[in-house]
Formats: structure tokens, sequence, C-alpha cells
């Protein structure tokens, strides 16, 4: 089921998974019912393009006028607990979640130019540990990708701006088989500089260190210094 072709794409509507049920009432008094769980998704239009967002508005995917292979997609985003299938079984070390784990459907979906997909953050949770500090940068979030395969979170490239609370990144597809996103902080304890010295002694009075370590890291180099 799809709506919001004919409207607005801001406009509302019905946009989630909602739970359809049936009751019969007989002549005799019997009863007789039954429910079935649907899912309402945003119909694109490929003319002038168009975006999907989840009911909470914490994930979003637009996608560019002439930006599908078809006239129109059903994209739909949710939130889903349903980790039966192995993602709550395979944790990431070094990862810690922000926000609910989202499902995108139809899993698989190709764009013909690169879709945009957003996800929203606040400050607050950021405190994993609910000490009212917080244990992570909003440049170490990220959004990921379940891949299947592997049965593992993966990063996407992308962008954070800490001011609004979003990261963005690009998309060509949905994951393929099932598609799952989810904000991660990206705690894992860096790695201690190793630094390369040149041969000494030298006859040069200019030295050239080089050294690995990971971005954003403070590195000081003393000369002569105790210790």
């Amino acid at each position: 089921v799809g709506f919001g072709v004919f409207t607005p794409a801001e406009a509302p509507g019905l946009n989630g998974v909602y739970t359809v049920r049936l009751r019969v009432d007989t002549v005799e008094g019997d009863i007789a019912t039954d429910r079935k769980t649907i899912i309402v998704g945003r119909l694109l239009p490929n003319a002038n393009g168009g975006h999907s967002f989840s009911a909470d508005g914490r994930i979003d995917v637009r996608v560019p006028s002439l930006g599908l292979f078809t006239s129109f997609q059903i994209v739909a985003l949710f939130p889903t607990q349903d980790l039966g299938r192995g993602t709550g079984s395979f944790p990431s070390p070094g990862l810690s979640r922000v926000g609910p784990i989202y499902e995108a459907k139809p899993a698989g979906m190709k764009f013909r130019l690169p879709a945009v997909m957003t996800m929203t953050f606040t400050g607050g949770e950021l405190d994993f540990d609910g000490d009212g500090l917080a244990d992570a940068a909003p440049s170490q979030l990220g959004i990921y990708t379940w891949e299947v395969f592997s049965r593992r979170w993966v990063r996407l490239p992308g962008t954070v701006n800490a001011a609004a609370g979003t990261v963005t990144a690009s998309v060509s597809e949905l994951s393929p088989y099932l598609a799952l996103y989810a904000l991660f902080a990206d705690t894992t304890v860096p790695a201690a500089p190793v630094l390369q010295p040149p041969a000494s002694p030298t006859p040069s009075p200019v030295i050239s260190v080089s050294a690995r370590t990971e971005p954003g890291a403070e590195v000081r180099i003393l000369v002569n210094a105790p210790g």
C-alpha cells in the first residue's frame, strides 16, 4: 500500500506498520476474527523524485528526479525489533548503537541516481552509561547497514552535521536480502601511535619523523627531554 503521490511529500498520511483487524458477528451469535500486519510506505514518482521517511522522522531517504528505474516505487522505512534473523546475536565490538534499528523495503532496490539517506540523533543519546556525560563525539557516528553474509554491521561513507544532529550517507541501493540501517558510534580504543624514526646518527640538521596513528589523535615529539 502506498500513499503520498497526489499530495505534497511532506504530508504525513499513513506511514509505518499497522495491524488490520476483521471481526464478523453472525446472526447466530458466532464471532470470527482475523488480523494482518501491513506495512505502509511512501509512493515516490520518478519524474520529480521524492522522499520516504519513518513515522518517527528519524530516518529519511531522498531520491532525486529521474533517480528510479521505474515510473513509481513504494519505499517503506520503519523501526524493527525483529532481530531473530541474526543481527542481535552478532554484535560488532567497539560499536555503540544510537537510536532504533530501521528496516527498509524493498530490500535490494537499486537507484538510477544515488539517493541520500539521513538519520538523526540527539546529544543526550551519546551518553551511553547515563552519567550525564557524553561517551562519544558526534564525529564518531556513522550510518551502518547489516551485511547478511558476513553477519556484521558495515559503515557507509557519510558526513556528520553535529549542529543539526544528522548523519548523511549516499546510497546507490537498499541493502540486498535484508535492508537494516542503524546509527552507531565507533568507540573502539585508538591504537597507540607507532613512530618510524630515521637512522641515527644523521649528518642532516633537519630530521623528518613519520608516524602512524588514528585520525584525530594528538602526537607530541619531545627532543632532548628528560625521560
